[in-house]
């Protein structure tokens, strides 16, 4: 908690020192100084199960710096995850704190604060820009396509795998990575080098790569891959069920966006790259439920249409665990046979100005999760409220 006031204190004192003007002139002999603070605070009710639940739903706070001369800049930026409200449980796969594979933590779930974001770097101007840290990962890239509801959204698209933000494997906000992006013409181009950790058997941990094609004015095209390195202990000795190999990820997607139309798909594929607990009957240890690993592919497909402060949204998510390719056990599958997701999402919108959004989303489930329970619907109803300002300064060197 400490270390985050520390944050948002040293931010305060940053915009009191640069004497915050919006406009200035940026002569040859000066630095471009420029500060932008930033939240989205969002909660709403839930309703689901014959129960209605107040949740909150991903709030957040940050700044981005940079420190700029002529097409060279320095830049850091910071995100911090807040729990505004006290509730049992959260729809959000974006809000997910928790990190790892196989070993997952997630010691801040109980936390006022939590970091999304943390990342410093480079920029070369025409030659791209360059980032160390936790950071969007290049094959969110991609994936973020769908990744436009309020609420629901992004079961399908193998981003935030395990019930983590995708920070350990790489496809969410990666942790400890190094990314470099370009744009080059029509094509933006990212890499992406994850070392996390000097205690395993990997020199690197993990590595991944995205292509997208600005066609034109609207309409975008992408794909992008992601391997990550695990320990070789768990692959060849810890007994884990369906864990074969390091996973693997790709996705490929399109967007159409006209500022008043957007519509988008998402198709992605991976091995080894989820988790799930398994039925009691595979149980090593009663009362603690297995580990299982599985192969999947997924669609997500979402549609916004605007008109005036007004939206609609549509969308759906399907994720097929690939069972055929599930190690048995006595031959017996170790999870449900019929595990999938299938979830149709209705939504609407309205912002009265640029600062707030209210909006209600119903998701309808017609899946079953990896023990045979069914998903749940959910209706909710919340409120956006959302704040940012660049405030900029030239400092002369002379």
């Amino acid at each position: 908690m400490k270390q985050y006031l520390s944050v948002l204190l040293l931010l305060s004192v940053l915009l009191i020192s640069l004497n915050i003007s919006a406009q200035e002139n940026f002569g040859k002999d000066s630095l471009e100084i420029s500060v932008k603070p930033y939240g989205s605070f969002r909660g709403h009710y839930a309703i689901y199960d014959s129960e209605i639940e107040f949740q909150e739903n991903a709030s957040r706070i940050g700044f981005q710096m940079g420190i700029k001369k002529k097409d060279y800049e320095f830049f850091i930026g910071v995100e911090l995850g807040m729990s505004l409200f006290k509730s049992n449980s959260q729809f959000n796969a974006d809000g997910n704190t928790a990190s790892g594979f196989i070993i997952t933590l997630n010691e801040q779930a109980s936390q006022v604060f939590n970091s999304r974001l943390g990342y410093l770097g480079f920029s070369f101007g025409k030659y791209g820009r360059i980032s160390i840290g936790k950071q969007w990962s290049v094959y969110y890239d991609v994936s973020s396509y769908t990744d436009n509801f309020n609420v629901f959204g992004a079961q399908a698209s193998s981003t935030f795998v395990a019930g983590t933000d995708g920070g350990s494997i790489g496809t969410g906000r990666a942790d400890q990575s190094l990314i470099y992006r370009n744009e080059i013409g029509p094509l933006i181009i990212g890499l992406q080098l994850q070392a996390k950790n000097a205690n395993n058997d990997n020199f690197i941990d993990g590595f991944g790569g995205s292509l997208q094609w600005q066609i034109n004015e609207v309409l975008k095209a992408g794909a992008a891959v992601n391997f990550s390195y695990i320990d070789d202990f768990l692959i060849d000795d810890a007994g884990i069920l369906g864990l074969d190999d390091d996973p693997n990820y790709f996705n490929a997607g399109m967007m159409y966006d006209n500022q008043k139309v957007l519509l988008s798909a998402v198709y992605s594929k991976h091995t080894n790259g989820d988790l799930t607990n398994g039925l009691d009957l595979f149980s090593v240890i009663e009362g603690i439920p297995p580990t299982v690993i599985f192969d999947a592919y997924g669609f997500e497909f979402f549609g916004r249409y605007k008109w005036d402060s007004f939206a609609v949204l549509a969308g759906y998510n399907h994720y097929i665990p690939d069972l055929d390719e599930l190690e048995r056990v006595n031959n017996e599958l170790p999870v449900n046979e019929d595990f999938s997701t299938r979830d149709y999402i209705l939504g609407m919108e309205y912002r009265p100005n640029r600062f707030s959004l209210v909006y209600a989303e119903y998701r309808l489930g017609n899946g079953e999760n990896s023990i045979g329970i069914e998903t749940t619907d959910v209706l909710t109803l919340g409120l956006r409220i959302d704040a940012d300002h660049l405030f900029r300064k030239a400092v002369s060197l002379n």
